[in-house]
């Protein structure tokens, strides 16, 4: 099939997919709470993300090293 040259045969207001359109009005106010920064949020986000990543990064230099000293 080529794609390249096919119309979209939808032209109406509700996507195919049975969601509502996007009104921006609409979108502006739900998401007007979210344009203000958080700054406890941002710390807890950053603190979840980097812990694991450190423990991760500890983990794979300790076997790298260990991996070192197995070898001959």
């Amino acid at each position: 099939m080529d794609f390249a040259n096919t119309e979209m045969p939808y032209q109406g207001t509700v996507p195919p997919t049975g969601l509502p359109a996007l009104v921006p009005r609409t979108l502006v106010s739900q998401l007007k709470p979210f344009s203000r920064p958080h700054t406890v949020r941002s710390i807890w986000e950053l603190a979840i993300t980097l812990v694991p990543f450190f423990g991760v990064l500890s983990a794979v230099l300790a076997a790298i090293n260990a991996g070192y000293l197995i070898a001959p």
